[in-house]
């Protein structure tokens, strides 16, 4: 198997002392209970659909990429995990689970903060209005 965390190694450890329900509500319901335990404890047999790779990535607070890579990892597929939007915070995976929750949440709040509803940030457009891009106004688009 290719080298990095499978699935079920990713579940397993965000389980913790949670029981399966409790996860599994945590994605919003998909996976369900027994899917979510069969993902953890068995063989992965088959790619995940894309509404349970989004649950999972829901309720264990990681990004979708991280989550097809490990499924892929699963299914002994060879892949590189290197994503340019992440951001590692060196040590922070050691923080009590309460503080983890609170980056993720802190980081959610900042992201919708700064999106657009183009899916730029605000420096992306505020650039672009100072280099003079044709129709972008730097004074619509303050916060």
């Amino acid at each position: 198997m290719s080298g990095g965390e499978t699935l079920q190694r990713l579940i397993l450890d965000a389980k913790g002392e949670k029981s399966y329900a409790r996860l599994s509500r945590d994605c919003g319901g998909n996976p369900s209970t027994n899917r979510l335990q069969a993902l953890a404890t068995g063989a992965v047999r088959a790619f995940p659909d894309a509404d349970t790779i989004k649950g999972i990535s829901r309720g264990l607070n990681v990004s979708v990429t991280r989550i097809v890579l490990a499924a892929a990892r699963s299914l002994e597929l060879s892949v590189n995990d290197s994503d340019p939007t992440e951001l590692v915070l060196q040590g922070a995976g050691s923080l009590p689970a309460e503080s983890r929750e609170l980056l993720v949440s802190m980081s959610r709040q900042l992201q919708q903060a700064y999106a657009t509803p183009w899916g730029e940030t605000r420096d992306d457009v505020e650039l672009a209005a100072r280099v003079g891009d044709h129709g972008v106004d730097p004074e619509e688009n303050q916060p």
